[in-house]
């Protein structure tokens, strides 16, 4: 008798703890967090733990719509957004926040993020799916030698065009190429000006190259 109640009693524990294990709470909504001080960024998870689906915007950078993987085991929270540099970011969740660390080309820093309300996360999204580099960007190569550069459109369809004011120099054909928050500029002139860069709110800061000589600049809108 006292062997059939322990293997009765053994037999339902499963039972009680596998349940448990199981309902981990969903991610699925908006989530807002800043990286550094005026760079936020907002996630848009769907789906259920083991099967999410997630994009990522950061709003005054004018980047929206960025890939990004979201991994959860209980209250233990992976996200990674992939763009240029991939940022990561590992956290505990509790409630509406997840806390935890960020880390980017060898940065690091302590992020938490919270749930949005809906309104928020969409007035969020629109802003990093609206004008994003549109705008004017000066900057100086050497002393007495400044660029501008006349962006148009928006993220995925920009156009664009530069100044030399200094020589004269209008309405160079250039382009535009924008991988999250990395930016690269090209002047198509006979010996092409390529200028590298990142995003930082309302600054593109980087290094130049023309003709085999390079030099660090930064853009400011």
């Amino acid at each position: 008798m006292r062997k059939f109640k322990l293997s009765l009693l053994f037999s339902l524990i499963p039972l009680i703890v596998a349940p448990a294990a199981a309902h981990a709470q969903s991610l699925a909504g908006n989530w807002r967090g800043d990286v550094l001080p005026g760079l936020p960024i907002v996630l848009h998870i769907h789906g259920k733990p083991g099967a999410y689906k997630a994009t990522a915007d950061s709003p005054n950078q004018g980047a929206g719509g960025m890939a990004a993987k979201v991994v959860q085991h209980g209250v233990n929270v992976t996200i990674k957004i992939a763009a240029s540099g991939q940022f990561a970011f590992s956290g505990k969740l509790k409630g509406n926040t997840i806390s935890g660390t960020w880390s980017q080309n060898g940065q690091t820093g302590s992020m938490k993020l919270s749930r949005m309300a809906q309104a928020a996360a969409h007035a969020s999204k629109t802003k990093a799916h609206g004008s994003g580099l549109a705008g004017d960007w000066s900057g100086t190569v050497l002393p007495g030698l400044p660029i501008v550069v006349h962006v148009s459109g928006s993220p995925g369809q920009y156009t664009a065009t530069a100044d030399s004011p200094n020589q004269g120099a209008t309405g160079i054909d250039t382009t535009i190429v924008v991988n999250g928050n990395s930016v690269t500029i090209t002047l198509n002139t006979p010996a092409p000006f390529t200028f590298n860069g990142t995003v930082n709110g309302n600054k593109i800061s980087g290094t130049w190259s023309q003709n085999g000589q390079t030099g660090q600049m930064t853009f400011t809108r």
